[in-house]
């Protein structure tokens, strides 16, 4: 039978420390994730162009060619899983910056939001 030592359950409960982390983390995307969600925001056919006959197939834009320079983020008032970011990156090494809302779904996931934030002028 195997006793249970000060020092084996501490050994233990670090080892665990960063899986219980990781499962309970509600905060905000990270740098990758927040790569991603410009990729998929970027790579989305924009109304403008369907309406004056653009081409309906855009290219999908390369999530290793975004640079995260800086985000905030803030969780809308009253969920804990939706976030309206700003975010500094570059594409190619041009500088854009974009205000975008995210959701944070129970399997970990994030995805854009279908209404985004209005654009700030």
């Amino acid at each position: 039978m195997l006793e249970s030592s000060p020092s084996r359950l501490l050994h233990i409960t670090l080892l665990a420390l960063p899986l219980m982390l990781s499962a309970c983390s509600g905060g905000a995307p990270s740098q990758g994730e927040m790569a991603q969600l410009e990729a998929d925001l970027l790579s989305q056919p924009s109304g403008f162009n369907m309406l004056f006959g653009g081409n309906r197939r855009q290219a999908r834009v390369d999530v290793e060619a975004i640079k995260i320079v800086k985000q905030s983020c803030e969780a809308l008032k009253n969920f804990d899983s939706a976030f309206d970011c700003t975010v500094s990156f570059t594409l190619n090494d041009e500088p854009h910056e974009n205000t975008l809302r995210v959701i944070h779904h129970e399997d970990g996931k994030w995805s854009l939001a279908h209404e985004q934030p209005a654009p700030s002028l």
